[in-house]
């Protein structure tokens, strides 16, 4: 782990949270509001996190994707919903009022969906391997 600045993912962080915002408003189906919502939440974290610490992908990925469910699931808890969802509202628009197991398959989308393209865009040249080590 080591701390750096990244513009683009400070970009992607800014253009992620723009484009939550813009899902919170415009869209009026609160269905598609929560799934694109858990989806560009996954990536807001690790854009965030990316833009100030070097962390290898996969790790930050499960990072992120493991505090996602955790504050899915912290909403079962009345005494944590009730302080942190009902008091600040901007928290309680982004995660959602109440437990949904549909949030936590669009966690799981949005963390394939951020491993996947960082892993396309990995500019390594892939090994060549000798067939029966010939």
């Amino acid at each position: 782990m080591k701390f750096r600045f990244h513009k683009k993912y400070a970009f992607l962080f800014i253009l992620s949270v723009l484009l939550e915002i813009a899902v919170l408003i415009g869209i009026n189906d609160p269905m598609a509001k929560s799934s694109f919502g858990g989806i560009l939440l996954v990536g807001i974290l690790y854009c965030l996190i990316q833009s100030f610490l070097k962390i290898d992908t996969l790790v930050l990925v499960l990072i992120v994707g493991a505090l996602a469910v955790f504050a899915e699931f912290s909403k079962l808890n009345d005494r944590i919903k009730s302080h942190y969802f009902h008091e600040n509202q901007v928290l309680g628009k982004l995660l959602g009022p109440e437990f949904e197991i549909n949030q936590i398959w669009s966690f799981l989308i949005g963390c394939s969906l951020i491993y996947f393209l960082e892993v396309s865009n990995d500019n390594s040249r892939p090994t060549k391997k000798k067939l029966l080590n010939f």
